[in-house]
């Protein structure tokens, strides 16, 4: 079990196996736990449990002890629908509610969460069915049924066959009829999927008599389309001529090359970009390679990635714009210590590193990878030895305590909680 130590400060709440103090305590104990009552010094004559209660305090009651000292007990229960009886000291007293099966109460309002059987007669001044009627049973009887009382926003839907015995059937207002039927009947205006058809033009065959007929008549013409030879003679004009002969005598004397000519060639083209080759001109190459050494007089700036196969390399100012320096590349086959080394002492090339070390240790590196430092490192040292370690803090995200899951690094790392508890990990 890894050992996590609490450092105790103002407001901690600490848990300690023995506190000694020469000076004594201070404060109300208000906050004091789990301490035995029989560790309390001074303490007076209580009352403390059931043992006692039973020893000092016989007999029994049903009740409670009023402020007079009356002993007192009261009991509501309903023997029958629409009475409550309260009995008061074994006394008992019934009330009518006005609800017994043969009153006739009124009631402002009445929800009911189950089933409500009727037998006698329903009378309602307003009828409201809130939900789709499946099924319906109707006496017999005679009169007048109405649906609904504004034409325009009240819907009456029928699944099924509806069947209308009568002399007469009538539609007031006007509306659209769909699906088939088997009659007989005239129309003045007929419209199909947005086709409008009259009489006339049933019997001509089309909307408006005959259909479509010429090429002019069509809508939503792709426009470009070439119809005919006519068009192209129209809309393809001009003619093709011969070569200049101006022309071929420029390129044919271009064959062998002039003095004119020659002196006024300053550039050298290569895949589409002139390029000027003076020593002042900015010249840009996919690829460079030189057999060196080489000096560069001025700024280099290189676009892509510069990469240096030497074992050293100086700089007098080294300026990275890159948020990180990555180090050991290629490394991750075979781990390896690396880190930053800065000259320190009399010795070239040793210093003083800063370092991540890989040497796996069960208390002070665990799980390795562990930030170091450590002094007379040499430049071409592949291991190092810490002198010592980088301290870490981890910020919890609750209040819970650390535990084995929570060490990073090793032990001097430190564990702060979201309530301000810290800790130090002293090892496993």
């Amino acid at each position: 079990m890894p050992s996590w130590k609490k450092i105790i400060v103002s407001g901690s709440n600490a848990s300690l196996n023995q506190i000694s103090a020469s000076g004594g305590f201070k404060g109300d104990g208000s906050a004091i736990t789990n301490v035995s009552f029989d560790n309390i010094a001074s303490k007076p004559t209580l009352f403390s449990g059931s043992g006692q209660f039973a020893t000092d305090v016989s007999g029994s009651w049903q009740g409670y002890i009023t402020g007079s000292g009356i002993v007192s007990s009261s009991v509501a229960s309903s023997p029958s629908q629409g009475t409550i009886r309260l009995s008061t000291n074994g006394v008992n007293t019934d009330v009518d509610s006005g609800l017994q099966t043969g009153d006739s109460p009124t009631f402002a309002g009445l929800t009911s969460t189950g089933n409500v059987v009727v037998q006698g007669t329903l009378t309602a001044e307003t009828y409201v069915v809130s939900s789709s009627i499946t099924t319906m049973s109707i006496a017999q009887s005679s009169g007048s049924t109405i649906f609904g009382d504004t034409p325009a926003d009240d819907t009456h839907q029928f699944t099924g066959s509806l069947t209308v015995t009568s002399s007469a059937l009538t539609i007031d207002s006007s509306g659209t009829v769909s699906g088939s039927s088997t009659s007989t009947g005239s129309f003045g205006v007929i419209e199909v999927g947005g086709g409008h058809f009259t009489s006339a033009s049933l019997a001509a065959g089309g909307s408006g008599g005959g259909g479509v007929s010429s090429y002019t008549d069509l809508t939503n013409v792709p426009v470009g389309i070439v119809s005919g030879s006519s068009q192209i003679a129209t809309q393809i004009s001009g003619s093709f001529t011969s070569t200049s002969a101006s022309l071929v005598t420029i390129t044919d004397s271009l064959e062998t090359a002039s003095g004119s000519f020659s002196t006024r060639v300053t550039t050298i083209e290569g895949s589409g970009t002139t390029q000027g080759v003076g020593q002042s001109d900015n010249v840009t190459f996919n690829s460079i390679t030189t057999t060196g050494p080489d000096t560069f007089g001025g700024n280099v700036t290189i676009t892509g990635n510069l990469n240096l196969q030497g074992s050293q390399s100086a700089a007098e100012t080294l300026v990275i714009a890159d948020q990180f320096g990555f180090f050991a590349s290629g490394s991750e086959s075979t781990n390896v210590d690396a880190g930053i080394l800065v000259q320190s002492g009399s010795s070239a090339m040793t210093g003083s590193a800063l370092y991540n070390d890989i040497a796996v240790d069960a208390n002070k590196n665990p799980n390795g990878g562990r930030w170091s430092v450590a002094k007379n490192v040499k430049a071409d040292d592949v291991g190092v030895t810490p002198t010592a370690y980088v301290g870490t803090v981890t910020v919890g995200g609750d209040t819970t305590e650390p535990d084995s899951d929570d060490v990073k690094y090793g032990v001097g790392e430190m564990y702060i909680t979201s309530d301000g508890e810290i800790f130090i990990y002293t090892g496993s």
